[in-house]
């Protein structure tokens, strides 16, 4: 059983302390909260009498109690929470965006190697059983003539900028926005299906804040181009296509997948290839991270690690690119210019 620390107890902590405890692969012994109340209620839900309470970051982290954090906390803040966890001997899981750039997530990646400990950005889609399935039906990149793909999902914060207000998801200093946010999904979804772009580029539309509401990503591949769509101040509800030479595979999400459908052009048929409904969506990250880290050095897992990284890698120095081509500069692309 894997002692489990968490920081922070909003939604996606509550939605991941469930799937933590649904797995039956950990326990959760400490949480870091800024109000003692918030905490008290997290800890009586997914913990135990036992769990211990924490306020204060440096005091949670040197917690001999626990051995794997599990970070959610507003974009900006995870490289200095993740660093302190490497440092403090902890695995860590963080939810994505891991990092605000490229220098962050190299620094990150050789302290955990130094420190021999496991690095994991929790993005969900990727692992997802469902997710395979598409890996299945699109084996061979010749066949791709093409993808597109959407999500856009009005964030429950926007009235706050109507309002005049700042928070963090639309925020510069706390490195937000639609792409980082978002369409780290849909940049995922492409180097798992389909690899490493030749080049990308990204349209946006910024908001009084400074980021990016919404925007049109396009990666070019040697015979083919996959078109993205992302925001946070709108919803949409069109599907995801991935166009092969003989027909199309329909998809009710890339960010999360329940149902795939093929149409076949010459048979003029649409087949269903898979409709479940979705329980907790990071349900399986949840037990493929318990697996690495319990089975940690085993040479698969050390293989299974590996290529997660690089492909966490790939994400961010293609996020970083497009970010900056369409004129969006973080705070802690400054601070972190050094390392």
């Amino acid at each position: 059983m894997l002692r489990l620390g968490i920081v922070g107890t909003g939604w996606i902590n509550r939605e991941f302390a469930d799937a933590a405890i649904q797995s039956g692969k950990y326990e959760i012994t400490a949480v870091l909260s800024r109000k003692r109340e918030t905490a008290v209620s997290f800890a009586k839900e997914f913990g135990s009498s036992q769990t211990k309470l924490f306020s204060d970051l440096q005091e949670f982290m040197r917690e001999p109690g626990f051995d794997v954090v599990y970070i959610a906390s507003p974009n900006s803040l995870h490289f200095a929470q993740s660093k302190l966890a490497l440092e403090c001997g902890k695995h860590v899981l963080v939810e994505k965006p891991a990092v605000s750039n490229p220098m962050e997530l190299a620094h990150l990646i050789s302290l955990a190697a130094e420190k021999n400990l496991y690095y994991i950005e929790a993005i969900r889609n990727v692992y997802e059983k469902n997710f395979q399935k598409i890996k299945e039906l699109v084996v061979a990149p010749e066949e791709v003539t093409g993808a597109n793909f959407t999500y856009m999902k009005y964030s429950s914060r926007y009235h706050l900028v109507l309002e005049g207000q700042e928070p963090s998801v639309f925020s510069l200093q706390y490195s937000g926005g639609a792409l980082t946010d978002l369409g780290i999904y849909l940049v995922y979804a492409a180097l798992e299906l389909f690899g490493k772009p030749l080049d990308g580029t990204y349209i946006c539309d910024k908001i009084v804040t400074g980021v990016d509401g919404t925007g049109i990503i396009i990666l070019n591949y040697p015979a083919f181009r996959v078109c993205c769509q992302v925001g946070k101040i709108g919803d949409s509800f069109l599907p995801c296509e991935i166009y092969t030479k003989k027909g199309t595979v329909l998809l009710d999400g890339i960010q999360s997948v329940s149902d795939i459908k093929i149409w076949k052009r010459d048979a003029k048929t649409t087949e269903t290839v898979l409709s479940s409904a979705l329980g907790n969506p990071l349900a399986e990250e949840a037990a493929v991270f318990a697996q690495w880290i319990s089975e940690f050095p085993s040479p698969q897992v050390c293989s299974e690690y590996q290529y997660a990284t690089l492909r966490t890698k790939m994400a961010h120095e293609l996020l970083f690119q497009l970010r900056r081509q369409a004129g969006i500069s973080f705070p802690a692309d400054r601070l972190t210019s050094v390392l």
